[in-house]
């Protein structure tokens, strides 16, 4: 399905993506750093309406998989970065609520490691080297369904602009290694007297 490149303001709600830093004089891309599962990012789902808004909460599964992103690298390979399977021990449809002019934050740390919840497919830190240069966009999207008009919950598809990042991160190498980090030498100061 082509989505359009820039952002699509829906039913009274945008989707931004938070670099933790925007471009300058130096580089033309915002840059994201995520050296590890505890680094992350932010996505902004901002209610531009007068009235609330529910969306469902993302820890069960009418929520848990409706943000999603699509990254395309210099060599042309395009990839869907999504939430892995999760396991529902618990499972209903719960909402929360964005109010008129407020915004739902995500924090996305695109960690790769399938023991961690949660983990993404095809996340950028599968990627070699410690920098990693692409084009990417979220997307946000919830199916239309008996149980959404039921909750009265936002339905559709939301997309944020597509712009130009460069991600720092650790080699998947390096990562899977213990790196050891000496301990720096204490200095020795010597005072000498004038005679």
């Amino acid at each position: 399905m082509g989505l359009p490149a820039v952002a699509q303001p829906q039913q009274g709600l945008t989707l931004t993506i938070i670099p933790h830093a925007y471009p300058n004089i130096v580089r033309q891309q915002d840059i994201i750093s995520i050296a590890d599962s505890s680094s992350h990012f932010h996505v902004l789902l901002t209610n531009t309406s007068a009235q609330p808004i529910n969306i469902f909460e993302e820890w069960n599964t009418w929520g848990y998989y409706n943000l999603f992103f699509e990254l395309t690298y210099p060599d042309g390979r395009k990839k869907t970065v999504s939430k892995g399977a999760e396991n529902w021990y618990r499972n209903f449809p719960s909402t929360t609520v964005i109010p008129a002019g407020r915004s739902f934050v995500f924090d996305v740390n695109f960690d790769n490691d399938s023991t961690h919840r949660p983990y993404w497919y095809n996340s950028v830190l599968n990627e070699k080297g410690y920098s990693t240069e692409c084009r990417m966009r979220a997307i946000y999207h919830c199916e239309d369904s008996e149980i959404a008009h039921k909750k009265r919950a936002w339905t559709g598809t939301l997309t944020s602009e597509t712009r130009d990042y460069i991600f720092y991160h650790l080699d998947p190498a390096l990562a899977a290694q213990k790196v050891s980090v000496s301990k720096p030498r204490k200095r020795r100061f010597l005072f000498f007297s004038p005679r």
